[in-house]
């Protein structure tokens, strides 16, 4: 009866930043298209009217 324990958790989380990094790549990515994207409608002329 003297058997101890095994730990069953430390408290820390441990793995995933790969997930982290990929979300902060993919929020980049789309903040960059969208900056281009508006700043590329906004430099277009207007079609003039017949």
């Amino acid at each position: 009866m003297n058997e101890v324990a095994e730990p069953v958790a430390t408290g820390v989380i441990t793995g995933g930043w790969s997930y982290i990094w990929a979300a902060y790549g993919v929020t980049w990515a789309a903040l960059l298209l969208f900056l281009g994207r508006a700043l590329l409608l906004s430099r277009a002329p207007d079609p003039e009217p017949e």
